[in-house]
């Protein structure tokens, strides 16, 4: 990695400034496992995904008890899975959050909310929000909620505590991915460990599904579901699996010229294993996404818009 990426001018969108540039996929992953000091996983569960910062809420009401709230969030049923990292000492909270950012955006996610500084609310809410591992009183903060097809969000804190930048990490893969897992799966292409380079052998899979899109009705969209086996980070298989969508999804505008507006990206990392494991798990499924169900789908998913 290149320090001095570290010392380039950073903000964010927010306050009319921006973000440097930075090459896609920039994160160095192999430091940030390094310094990997927490995972967990918690199955079938009802989660708040912050959009907004953290405000204090004097009174108790129907739905927030007294104490630290997002000011604005969604309600998500499925499954978080969480790690923490600890920066190397020559990265900044604010750089280690860029290269993240960046990442995540090349890997197919779109950023729906992001805050710095104090526009994110008290440091010490957010840990008494989010976890104890991310108190710290300083005011290098930054947050960022994503989100990748209908299924697949993520979130990111980075702070820095007595001098050590840290970032955490969620993920919740939405139990919407599993009434995709009963509808058919049109075709499924395999990628070798790590890479996310389509295989020379996929040609004629590629053609075969080319011409399936060009024939179905103009109001049919396909979805492109990346997934990776479970060796390595939380962010390296999120990453993959996305890049793995995306370079399907490129593949297919530009060497078979199907429409962009037709193809959608998803990104579910390791979570959806098949059963059989290993290179089984290194694919991207394609399903069919009538646009007829779109509305019904995302107001099934959202739930709740708190604010």
């Amino acid at each position: 990695m290149k320090w001095s990426l570290m010392t380039k001018t950073l903000a964010l969108l927010v306050g009319g400034l921006a973000w440097p540039a930075l090459a896609p996929g920039a994160v160095d992953l192999a430091l940030l496992e390094k310094g990997r000091v927490h995972q967990s996983t918690d199955v079938g569960g009802r989660f708040e995904f912050p959009l907004g910062p953290v405000v204090y809420q004097a009174e108790a009401d129907d739905t927030y008890s007294k104490g630290y709230r997002p000011a604005t969030s969604r309600q998500l049923e499925g499954d978080l899975t969480r790690e923490v990292y600890d920066l190397p000492v020559q990265m900044r909270s604010r750089g280690g959050f860029a290269l993240v950012r960046e990442s995540l955006e090349s890997s197919g996610f779109d950023i729906i909310f992001e805050c710095a500084r104090e526009a994110c609310g008290k440091p010490q809410a957010w840990a008494l929000y989010l976890s104890p591992l991310m108190r710290g009183d300083s005011e290098a903060q930054y947050y960022l909620a994503a989100q990748a097809g209908h299924e697949s969000f993520v979130a990111v804190y980075a702070k820095e505590l007595g001098g050590q930048a840290r970032i955490l990490l969620d993920h919740i893969l939405t139990d919407q991915g599993e009434s995709e897992a009963a509808r058919d799966t049109l075709i499924s292409f395999k990628f070798a460990k790590g890479s996310a380079a389509l295989p020379a052998q996929t040609r004629k899979q590629l053609s075969s599904l080319a011409n399936r899109i060009n024939t179905a009705p103009a109001q049919e969209r396909f979805l492109l579901i990346g997934h990776a086996d479970q060796a390595g980070s939380l962010l390296r298989n999120l990453m993959l699996s996305g890049k793995r969508a995306r370079a399907l999804h490129d593949t297919l505008v530009n060497q078979y010229g199907i429409g962009a507006e037709r193809l959608d990206i998803a990104a579910h990392g390791y979570l959806r294993p098949q059963s059989s494991g290993g290179r089984a798990d290194r694919r991207v499924d394609v399903l069919m996404q009538p646009v007829a169900s779109e509305p019904a789908l995302q107001e099934k998913l959202s739930a709740a818009v708190r604010e």
